[in-house]
């Protein structure tokens, strides 16, 4: 019913595992880790997550927060379940609840981890190592502050020392310089933590794009979060995601009318416009505004005025004896790739699909 009457998403998880089995073909020595934050990118986590456990094998998962991993936990994940980013003190006994993987994000947030774990049970860590992104993370030059997090690290046995990681910034290029010397940083860093006593089971810095070309940095397991998706460096990667709405209303739009807000579109001739079932509110951006295209019906249409928070209107003129309400938009998937979307927009693929709205159904093919 909502993929006939309105805006929807379709995910193909048989392509999800596709890239999932091309990452792993690619560091068959690594665990790959996949990381379905922000809804996996917009393509539901839990069935994604569910697609790559039962048939994939996958047993490490990653997301930024950490009511995202506990609804993974309730959602039937039993592997490793990591969060990347920060978790309010006041949540760290959910972390032993579930049996959630917590990143350290600085010294102090350390201390605050190891007196909690001493009084109240086991908590695993992994340590993170700003190696050049400057985000998050211990510096991977401050020997003194790594020895500091070494001391607490080997007086806190509740703090389980289940993985140490680091984040590229530039890995796109194979040839990056700034990536190589992050590689090194880091390498650095995690020498020092072991001159001083402490050592990690997993080691981990590649992203997507740092799998395919940075083989070096494989260690012990891969992050892969884009290419999961399909998009990003990586041969043979297959793009997950349609999204689409149906046509609502067919009407036509006389020389010199305008067309949606603020009259930035104004018809140059006589016209026939369909309003899309969707808008800014389902994940379709403004900036595509008088700026991007729908396919319908093996047609690329323009998009005409500005993009409303429900509805988007479109010039179908081509189409006027072969367009009926009920006939479906498609944003991007099969014929506009979610790339070139991002690229009329200056951004990248991660925004637009992590924009679909949570009112947006998704329907889910294995095939």
């Amino acid at each position: 019913m909502f993929e006939q009457n309105t805006a929807c998403v379709k995910i193909n998880l048989n392509n999800i595992k596709h890239n999932y089995m091309v990452a792993k073909n690619c560091c068959v020595n690594s665990h790959v880790l996949a990381v379905v934050k922000a809804n996996a990118y917009g393509h539901g986590a839990n069935d994604v997550a569910l697609a790559l456990q039962n048939q994939c094998d996958c047993r490490h998962f990653a997301v930024a927060r950490l009511d995202e991993a506990i609804a993974l936990r309730k959602g039937g994940i039993d592997g490793m379940i990591l969060v990347l980013s920060y978790t309010n003190p006041e949540q760290f006994k959910y972390l032993i609840e579930y049996n959630i993987s917590q990143t350290v994000l600085n010294l102090q947030y350390l201390k605050e981890l190891a007196q909690f774990a001493q009084q109240n049970g086991k908590i695993n860590i992994h340590l993170k190592i700003d190696s050049g992104m400057n985000r998050i993370g211990f510096c991977w030059q401050n020997a003194d502050e790594l020895a500091v997090a070494s001391k607490i690290l080997c007086e806190a046995p509740n703090l389980l020392r289940q993985g140490i990681f680091t984040h590229f910034a530039q890995s796109e290029d194979t040839n990056c310089p700034f990536t190589k010397a992050q590689i090194e940083n880091f390498l650095y860093a995690k020498k020092l933590l072991k001159n001083n006593g402490t050592d990690f089971e997993i080691t981990h810095s590649c992203n997507s794009a740092a799998i395919f070309n940075f083989s070096e940095a494989h260690f012990d397991m891969v992050r892969f979060g884009i290419g999961l998706y399909g998009y990003g460096t990586g041969n043979n990667l297959l793009p997950a995601m349609e999204f689409s709405a149906p046509v609502i209303s067919l009407h036509p739009v006389k020389k010199g009318m305008s067309i949606s807000y603020n009259q930035t579109f104004v018809a140059q001739n006589d016209m026939l416009v369909a309003t899309i079932c969707a808008g800014y509110a389902d994940g379709v951006t403004r900036l595509l505004s008088n700026n991007g295209n729908v396919y319908i019906n093996s047609c690329t249409c323009p998009i005409v005025g500005r993009v409303c928070m429900d509805m988007t209107m479109v010039d179908v003129t081509e189409l006027c004896n072969n367009i009926k309400v009920g006939d479906r938009a498609e944003f991007f998937g099969n014929h506009i790739s979610c790339q070139s979307v991002a690229n009329r927009c200056n951004t990248i693929p991660y925004e637009i699909m992590c924009n679909i709205g949570n009112r947006v159904p998704r329907v889910y093919t294995d095939f």
